[in-house]
């Protein structure tokens, strides 16, 4: 599994968090926090494909600072892996 942990709030509670669950057959081969609290990569591998799958969780009220991080780290990317995003 690869995961980003919650987010402590101001009020006390926990805010976000993602995680990728690794399928039967894959193998992770790297994980990377791309904004903590709010989105992580899972680079999974079988014996034929390596793919990026991406869980966000984007905040009702800074969802669109966090997209723009996340297109801003997509476009910083200089291989030709396939990602899927999930929100």
């Amino acid at each position: 599994m690869a995961h980003t942990a919650g987010i402590p709030t101001d009020k006390g509670g926990i805010s976000g968090g993602a995680a990728v669950l690794i399928p039967p057959g894959w193998r992770l081969d790297r994980t990377e926090e791309i904004i903590p609290g709010r989105a992580v990569l899972a680079v999974i591998q079988d014996r034929y494909s390596t793919i990026g799958l991406i869980s966000i969780y984007l905040h009702p009220n800074s969802k669109g600072t966090e997209l723009r991080e996340l297109v801003t780290w997509t476009k910083q990317q200089k291989n030709d892996k396939n990602f899927v995003w999930d929100d």
